[in-house]
């Protein structure tokens, strides 16, 4: 999200993308600032009991000391950027499966549907 790139190459198999994920580090463009650069490489850290959020807590993080996190979590924070929202009625003409659910499905053998459901 820092960049607009994905933190790995998503070149490759499946196999050889997870070999990068779990054996090397992301490449970190110059324009990144060290602050969020370290923000960064804190979240992704391999051993999961050093990474920020288990170790320590994210909000004493350095990037983030600007952040005044008793307005957020009061609901006070004003979002840097505000979404323009469209009419719902636009959806109208997008088509839904109706009692088919295999066509929602994106990823072949995976489905967003538990068995158990069907059985209520």
């Amino acid at each position: 999200m820092a960049t607009g790139k994905l933190p790995f190459s998503p070149d490759g198999t499946s196999k050889e993308q997870l070999e990068t994920i779990m054996n090397r580090e992301p490449y970190y463009p110059e324009r990144v600032r060290p602050e969020l650069c370290d923000f960064i490489k804190q979240l992704l850290k391999k051993n999961v009991k050093q990474r920020l959020g288990v170790c320590a807590n994210v909000q004493d993080h350095p990037f983030l000391s600007s952040v005044n996190w008793r307005n957020v979590k009061r609901l006070r924070l004003e979002p840097p950027l505000k979404p323009r929202i469209k009419p719902i009625d636009r959806l109208s003409n997008i088509p839904f499966p109706v009692n088919n659910i295999s066509g929602t499905c994106m990823i072949k053998d995976i489905t967003y549907t538990d068995p158990t459901w069907k059985d209520k």
